[in-house]
């Protein structure tokens, strides 16, 4: 799980913010500084540091820049929802990816009893057919 000390580096990384030219022990003081306010908004608003990394990714995907992370709390909804829209898209992708290779080694077998099911099951019933060959084998 990442830190606050990870969201103030991704966040320097995609955007320069917090640019500081001082010298190196000013900037480590500046730097904790402001790791402790990504801690202190992070916490009121009830924000994991993963979710924070997220919404900064999804801000330089989209063309909106950020120059401090209180910029980041705006696009939270848009952001995790388009997370989570695509982590289910993967996921499906991932099921029909391994039900296909199931597919192909009871395909290969001369007397599969598991071929038929894995061919014609849908929706939620494919998992459930994928699931119960994966205990047969």
């Amino acid at each position: 799980m990442p830190t606050d000390t990870a969201v103030f580096d991704e966040l320097h990384r995609l955007f320069g913010a917090g640019t500081f030219t001082g010298e190196n022990s000013e900037w480590t003081r500046w730097r904790m500084v402001e790791i402790s306010k990504i801690k202190a908004y992070r916490v009121k608003r009830n924000v994991e540091p993963d979710e924070l990394i997220t919404i900064a990714r999804w801000c330089r995907a989209h063309g909106v820049w950020i120059r401090g992370h209180w910029e980041l709390y705006r696009h939270m909804q848009d952001a995790l929802r388009a997370d989570k829209k695509a982590t289910a898209l993967t996921e499906v992708a991932d099921l029909e990816a391994r039900i296909q290779q199931a597919t192909e080694i009871e395909a290969a077998l001369p007397d599969s009893k598991w071929f038929d099911r894995l061919i014609r099951s849908a929706g939620k019933a494919r998992e459930e057919v994928y699931e119960a060959w994966r205990k047969d084998q």
